[in-house]
């Protein structure tokens, strides 16, 4: 893997999985879910593999934490992964707060921002990752 001197992260393909109860119940049996835990599994990504991606909210896209599978999907998960899951809090609770916390980060980032173009030293290449499997 190439890495640059001024880059202070490092960008790594996640592992992505066709979306079935069996396979939800296969990977989520496994903690961590990335060697030593790093990072942590902040959630899993759920979308329309048709869609195009556009920034914002879409009924084409959904995420949920580990400890919402059960309650949601009717997945078992490691135990390990209920662990995050706030006391005294439904998963619906929890969803409509982080929906209203998106609505106030939506309105305060409406304010004009200067545009910041980001330098690169080679060209940008796209590759559709959908048509290798």
């Amino acid at each position: 893997m190439r890495t640059y001197a001024g880059n202070k992260f490092r960008f790594v393909l996640l592992p992505r999985y066709t979306c079935s109860p069996d396979k939800l119940k296969e990977i989520m049996s496994t903690f961590p879910m990335f060697s030593h835990n790093t990072p942590p599994l902040d959630g899993l990504l759920f979308y329309h593999m048709e869609a195009g991606y556009t920034p914002g909210p879409s009924p084409l896209v959904g995420w949920l934490k580990a400890y919402m599978l059960p309650d949601v999907l009717n997945v078992p998960v490691a135990s390990m992964y209920l662990d995050g899951k706030p006391q005294g809090c439904t998963v619906q609770e929890h969803i409509s707060a982080e929906e209203e916390a998106m609505k106030l980060r939506a309105k305060k980032g409406n304010k004009k921002k200067k545009a910041v173009k980001m330098e690169t030293d080679e060209p940008v290449i796209t590759i559709d990752y959908l048509n290798d499997y």
